[in-house]
């Protein structure tokens, strides 16, 4: 798998990389005259159509280093100058695969980065003959709204004019925030009882203290993850690997929550009796009402619960 080299200026957003591909084919015979191949410029990040690398963001400058690769038998004799710049015609390819709602490219004044470099001539430091320039590519990605925005970096030409792969010409960054993305307070309650069914009344339970935030992550256009805190304000353990629920509102703005993270669902994992979940749309809310580790339905022997109210603070 080609490896993509991403820093962050300060943190991270939800990113999904896209790339375009088209068809090659080898001599009938099956054997290939390497001595008539030539240069190739290609994206050495790229990888194949249909698959994607999601990464989780703040809403920060991200810095992506986009690696472009001269390939051949032999290291280029001159420099080769690549211009790179957006593509609309690369995001109306990235639209036609109806497996994701379909994006927008991003504004120009939402990404900076340099539209030419240059292939040195001759060996690396390690004698490589494929050399390698990289694009900075920095996202602001603060300024992106909430819907699918998409980054497509694409090589526009080449000079000394060098053949440029079909397959690995463009790279598409996806920026996908849904309705419901970004950070929330957490009112409400936590609740935990003690082995009798009694309120143990420590300090991770009773009302959330006040200034507690947790983030909404877009996972899908109707799905999200929280981060799970105690009345403290401490994190929640004992839910799956990560104690962090996927959050899912159906069209009637029902929410339901999953452990989606690769661990073992909780032992009586499910809504609390009496009490809805749902999201109300009008206020930013979540009504989140959910217990868990309980040897019956709550409250009894050691249950476990939320009772929170999650409003909507700013964006991430």
């Amino acid at each position: 798998m080609r490896n993509i080299n991403i820093r962050y200026k300060v943190a991270s957003l939800l990113i999904v990389l896209l790339m375009g591909v088209t068809t090659s084919c080898l001599k009938d015979d099956g054997r290939v005259d390497f001595a008539n191949v030539g240069y190739v410029i290609e994206m050495l990040d790229a990888r194949a159509i249909g698959q994607s690398t999601s990464l989780n963001a703040t809403g920060q400058d991200m810095l992506v280093d986009v690696r472009i690769n001269q390939t051949g038998p032999d290291a280029t004799t001159h420099d080769i100058t690549v211009t790179v710049g957006l593509s609309a015609a690369a995001v109306d390819t990235y639209n036609k695969d109806n497996s994701h709602v379909p994006g927008t490219m991003v504004d120009p004044s939402w990404v900076d980065f340099p539209t030419t470099v240059t292939i040195k001539a001759g060996l690396d430091d390690n004698g490589n003959k494929n050399r390698v320039a990289v694009v900075p590519l920095t996202i602001h990605t603060g300024l992106i709204p909430q819907g699918n925005y998409v980054v497509p970096l694409q090589i526009i030409s080449t000079s000394p004019e060098t053949t440029i792969s079909g397959n690995y010409g463009a790279a598409l960054f996806n920026f996908y925030h849904n309705i419901y993305d970004g950070v929330y307070t957490m009112g409400g309650q936590m609740d935990r009882y003690d082995a009798t069914g009694a309120p143990l009344g420590d300090n991770l339970s009773g009302p959330m203290k006040a200034g507690v935030t947790t983030p909404i992550i877009t996972v899908g256009a109707n799905t999200s993850t929280f981060v799970m805190h105690w009345a403290d304000g401490s994190n929640v353990g004992g839910v799956g690997n990560t104690a962090t629920p996927q959050i899912t509102v159906d069209g009637s703005n029902n929410v339901t929550l999953q452990i989606t993270d690769g661990g073992a669902v909780p032992q009586n994992w499910g809504g609390i009796a009496g009490k809805l979940n749902y999201y109300d749309p009008a206020v930013k809310k979540f009504y989140i009402n959910y217990k868990w580790a309980a040897d019956a339905p709550s409250p009894t022997a050691t249950t476990r619960g939320m009772e929170y109210v999650l409003t909507y603070l700013k964006s991430r």
